[in-house]
């Protein structure tokens, strides 16, 4: 059933959603950056060069000279992949749940339930298990 959370929860579910989003916004941009790296240091950037009977690989004397221009590509597009999962508007679909029958729906303007209770954010309510009556 669903159940008010205190305001203490209120404030560690918000701390524990900021801490998962900025962890995975740290973890994705680091992976990318080192993906597009290897990726722009080892083979040409071109696929034109296949056509063209050129080899795909880059020699191993010129990684040195293919680095750093990798290194750039992979820093920035880790730091554009960051900005935009810190900074990326959520859904503004709110879900509601009424505090009285459970029911849950996306937000329509309306809070009143059919069941006579109302709509709540479901951000300020959590799910427990009933208790059973007896232990066999």
């Amino acid at each position: 059933m669903w159940v008010q959370k205190t305001p203490a929860e209120q404030v560690t579910s918000e701390l524990r959603n900021k801490r998962i989003k900025l962890r995975a916004a740290m973890i994705y941009p680091a992976l990318l950056t080192l993906i597009i790296t290897i990726i722009f240091t080892f083979t040409y950037p071109r696929l034109g060069s296949i056509r063209n009977g050129g080899a795909f690989l880059v020699p191993q004397d010129q990684w040195l000279i293919q680095l750093p221009s990798a290194l750039i590509s992979g820093v920035l597009m880790g730091v554009g992949t960051f900005l935009l999962m810190m900074y990326a508007r959520e859904s503004p679909k709110i879900t509601l749940v009424c505090h009285e029958c459970g029911k849950v729906k996306v937000d329509d303007g309306f809070t009143s339930c059919s069941c006579g209770g109302h709509y709540v954010d479901i951000k300020t309510m959590k799910w427990v298990e009933d208790k059973p009556l007896f232990r066999p």
